[in-house]
């Protein structure tokens, strides 16, 4: 949630604590459709999304080779994050544009 509100795609509540949940959510001007699933319904879910922020291994573990589209360069780097979509998709427009948006520049 955090690298969707750093990068503008989503507003969180001021007071979060480390770890966010939907019921942070503030503002979602863009209307995105955010559903949190537990880490083996990740992989389940590949083929019914446009995009997944995951942890790499939690696809890489279920045997699945991820497009990686770029990945999150916070300063700090406390959580490293990659944007995967399946192979073939890596050149849909509205993927490219969530990997612009999602990139932090230094």
């Amino acid at each position: 949630m955090r690298l969707l509100a750093s990068n503008s795609l989503i507003k969180l509540n001021k007071n979060t604590k480390e770890f966010v949940t939907q019921r942070d959510i503030a503002e979602n001007s863009k209307n995105l459709r955010i559903k949190e699933v537990e880490k083996v319904q990740v992989v389940r879910a590949i083929n019914d999304v446009d995009l997944i922020v995951s942890l790499a291994q939690t696809v890489a573990l279920a045997g699945i080779t991820p497009q990686s589209m770029g990945q999150e360069t916070a300063k700090d780097k406390k959580y490293a994050l990659v944007l995967v979509t399946l192979q073939g998709q890596e050149n849909e427009p509205k993927i490219q544009k969530l990997n612009k948006l999602l990139k932090i520049h230094k």
